[in-house]
């Protein structure tokens, strides 16, 4: 009868593991078709990107020097050259300085800053 009961619980388990298999392949799948997804509007995007950029520059006279400057301003905006650009920027109250949201005291003099103080 213990052998019974045995048998019976693992088979539970094993029918557990199986779904939870399943599960995980599914979701593996989706990841991969969202990361195609991301990567080809990521494609998308460095295409036009460039089309601007190259319109830009023909018509206003601009150098690639110059577009690297204004990427290199934008980017420190939020206090940090990261190569990402802040979604909000928070001014810090004693300081002046423009710093990321993400930052719960400024980094440049240490006074504490608050979300209401969000700039754009």
């Amino acid at each position: 009868m213990m052998e019974f009961i045995w048998d019976l619980n693992q088979q539970k388990q094993i029918a557990e593991a199986k779904s939870e298999a399943t599960d995980a392949k599914r979701n593996a799948r989706q990841s991969a078709d969202r990361v195609r997804e991301l990567e080809a509007d990521v494609q998308r995007l460095t295409l036009v990107s460039q089309a601007l950029w190259e319109l830009v520059r023909s018509q206003a006279g601009l150098r690639d020097t110059d577009l690297v400057n204004k990427m290199n301003e934008i980017d420190l905006r939020d206090g940090v050259k990261d190569g990402r650009i802040a979604s909000k920027l928070l001014k810090c109250p004693k300081c002046g300085r423009t710093m990321s949201e993400k930052h719960r005291r400024c980094v440049y003099c240490g006074t504490q800053v608050f979300a209401s103080m969000v700039l754009s």
